[in-house]
C-alpha cells in the first residue's frame, strides 16, 4: 500500500516523501531505502511510541508550504496534483479529501413531530461524507500541536477550523477502499 501511495504521489510530482514509522520501522526502511529506485527522496519519521496521523505530522522537519498526508491503509488513484491545485485556488489552510457514502434504510421511515405525523419516506437514503484520509496542510498548523501530543487528523482538523476558519472539502470522484478494517477484504473481494 505504501509504494501504491509513493508511486502515486512522484508521478504527480510528489519527490519529497516522509514515512512515519513504529511498527515494523527496520522492514519499511529497508524495502524503500532512500526512495531512489521509486523516483522520490524518502525521509523516515521514527515514533518511539505512535503519535497518531498528526503527532507524526507535528514531526516534519519543515517550516512553510504544504505537506499532503495520507493515510496509509486506504487504497485510491487519486490525483495529488488536483487535490493540491484545489487547495490553493480556494485558499485554504487545510483540505481534506472526502468520498461520499451512501446508507440506505432498510424499511419506511415515518417523520413525526411528536404523535403528529409528517411524512412517510419510503427506505430512505442519507448521503454522507466520509474523510478519505488525505489531507493538504498548511505547514503552520504544526503549531496547533503539542510537542510529542498524541492526536489524529480528525482532531487537528477540528483545531485548524476553530484557530484559522479556513478548511475545504475536496470531493474525491475515483475509487477508494480503506483496508484498515479486515472485514474490507471479504466485502470487497
Amino acid at each position: 500500500m505504501l509504494q501504491h501511495i509513493i508511486e502515486l504521489a512522484v508521478k504527480d510530482g510528489l519527490e519529497q516523501i516522509f514515512i512515519s514509522t513504529h511498527y515494523l520501522a527496520d522492514q519499511i526502511s529497508d524495502y524503500f531505502e532512500s526512495g531512489d529506485r521509486f523516483g522520490a527522496k524518502i525521509t523516515y519519521i521514527h515514533e518511539e511510541k505512535p503519535l497518531g496521523t498528526a503527532g507524526s505530522f507535528a514531526k516534519l522537519p519543515l517550516k512553510d508550504g504544504i505537506c499532503v498526508v495520507t493515510n496509509a491503509d486506504i487504497i485510491s488513484p487519486i490525483c495529488y496534483s488536483k487535490l493540491i491545485d484545489f487547495h490553493f485556488l480556494n485558499t485554504a489552510t487545510a483540505t481534506v479529501a472526502v468520498k461520499q457514502h451512501l446508507i440506505e434504510h432498510p424499511f419506511g421511515v415515518v417523520r413525526a413531530d411528536g404523535i403528529n405525523f409528517i411524512k412517510c419516506e419510503e427506505k430512505p437514503v442519507w448521503k454522507t461524507n466520509v474523510n478519505a484520509g488525505i489531507y493538504v496542510l498548511d505547514i503552520t498548523t504544526k503549531t496547533l500541536i503539542e510537542k510529542n501530543e498524541c492526536i489524529d487528523m480528525p482532531t487537528l482538523i477540528n483545531r485548524v477550523k476553530s484557530e484559522f476558519g479556513s478548511v475545504k472539502i475536496f470531493p474525491l470522484h475515483e475509487s477508494w477502499m480503506d483496508l484498515g478494517d479486515v472485514n474490507v477484504y471479504s466485502r470487497e473481494s
